[in-house]
């Protein structure tokens, strides 16, 4: 995969929209208010002027870094091809302390929302998770404690 970091369609399309809001909306907004600032006058002791200048700089950056990430990412196939957990698979799990099933889908880098049910391959339960098949039993250390999981079914989602 030559360093390419596995993302979601819905993600990638997440960020371009981003990218598009920032460099075409907020960069005119912040350029109105970097003007109505000069126009005022002195600018060294201008708060409207230095308070503009440094989100023009932090929209900058973000954009900078939007674009590096974009570049770097490749979205998962929507359908697995094997029988192991992919990124964009839905997974049903068993605690094996509680007996409880917790349906996780799961998601790219920096996608994860766990109130959702995502968990992302980067984060303990996704990455503890990623390439397992049903029936194997993984255990995850959370802030709370270890965890043990068993796979119990494999689908597609997202």
């Amino acid at each position: 995969m030559s360093g390419k970091k596995l993302i979601t369609k819905r993600g990638l399309k997440k960020l371009e929209d981003e990218l598009k809001m920032r460099t075409d909306k907020m960069r005119d907004e912040i350029a109105d208010r970097l003007d109505e600032a000069k126009a005022i006058g002195d600018l060294s002791e201008n708060s409207a002027y230095h308070a503009a200048l440094e989100e023009y700089q932090f929209n900058e950056a973000r954009i900078n870094e939007l674009k590096d990430l974009i570049s770097k990412i490749e979205v998962a196939p929507d359908e697995s091809r094997d029988t192991d957990i992919d990124i964009g698979d839905t997974v049903k799990v068993k605690d094996l302390s509680t007996g409880r099933i917790i349906t996780y889908d799961i998601v790219g880098l920096g996608e994860g929302d766990p109130l959702k049910g995502q968990v992302s391959s980067d984060s303990a339960v996704g990455g503890a998770i990623i390439g397992k098949k049903v029936g194997d039993k993984v255990k995850v250390s959370l802030p709370r404690g270890e965890q043990e999981l068993e796979i119990i079914k494999i689908g597609q989602s997202v």
